[in-house]
Parts: structure tokens; C-alpha cells; sequence
């Protein structure tokens, strides 16, 4: 099983990436939330990607945007970053404070090299408020070329940013 190095890691999540199975025009409505996805692939065709977003039907700031990463190897794939909502759902109780606020989750490279599905290391941000922005966020961060036929992404700068 492929040993990946913290830089492999972060070149994963910002390499540019083209859209090749593009999202839904609507969120299907599944289990009380809407959700849609997309298959991505590096520029270079090395590498393929599917991001999730989910966002519950009654509870809009309730939404999870996530890239997941397909092994080359028979272990198949790994969310390694998702940009969250505040949500009341937490198996720790010390994890309310994160949980609570708007999150992202980064995949440590330990768990990636472990085999772990999904990342549980979690940060607060402040870098978006609601669903519309975190997707645009996450579409910058994880750096999709192309996606403004897709998104209303907004772009604007924070009245605040130096």
C-alpha cells in the first residue's frame, strides 16, 4: 500500500482539477437531505476525485461539502477534506465547541497511511457563513477549473481582507 507524504497530500487537494461527470442541476432529495455530487480528475489524468455536497432539507446551515480521493491501490478512496456547518452531531462531547461552528475537516496524513475513510481532525473557520459560500470556498481551495457553469460562486472579497 502506497505511503503518501504530507506534500502528495496537500498536492492532492490543490492540484487543478477538471470536472469529467458534472452535478446534478438539482439536489435529489435523500433521507431529509439534498444532496448532490460530481467526478473530478486531475489536469494532468493522474489522479480522480468525487466531491459530495449535502445540505438538510430543514436546516440549511446543516451541510457537509467534501472532496473524496480515489486510490490507485485496492483501498479505495478518502475523504481528505470536507467543509462543514455548525452541527449538533458529535461523538465527543469535547468536540461541541468545533462541531457547533462552521468546520472544515483536513485528513492528517497518519490517517490517510492507515487506511482511514474520513477525517476527524476538525478547525473552525471563519472563512464562510452558509452553504453558497462554503461551496465557493471549497471550489477555490480544492482548486475545480471550469465550475462557474455549474455554481453561482461567489467571489466577492470580504470588505475586511488586506
Amino acid at each position: 500500500m502506497k505511503e503518501y507524504t504530507q506534500e502528495e497530500l496537500n498536492e492532492l487537494i490543490e492540484c487543478p482539477k477538471i470536472i469529467i461527470e458534472a452535478p446534478s442541476k438539482e439536489m435529489k432529495l435523500i433521507q431529509g437531505n439534498r444532496r448532490n455530487s460530481m467526478k473530478l480528475e486531475s489536469k494532468d489524468g493522474e489522479h480522480h476525485f468525487l466531491v459530495f455536497m449535502r445540505k438538510h432539507e430543514k436546516f440549511a446551515e446543516n451541510f457537509s461539502i467534501g472532496l473524496s480521493y480515489q486510490h490507485k491501490d485496492h483501498r479505495g478512496k478518502s475523504t481528505i477534506i470536507r467543509c462543514n456547518g455548525p452541527t449538533a452531531h458529535s461523538n465527543n462531547p469535547l468536540d461541541c465547541d468545533v462541531h457547533f461552528n462552521y468546520h472544515i475537516h483536513r485528513m492528517p496524513i497518519e490517517d490517510l497511511n492507515d487506511g482511514c475513510e474520513h477525517p476527524y481532525d476538525k478547525v473552525r473557520t471563519k472563512d464562510y457563513a452558509s452553504y453558497e459560500e462554503a461551496l465557493s470556498y471549497f471550489i477555490n481551495l480544492v482548486n475545480v477549473q471550469g465550475a462557474e457553469p455549474y455554481f453561482a460562486l461567489t467571489n466577492q472579497n470580504n470588505l475586511f481582507d488586506t
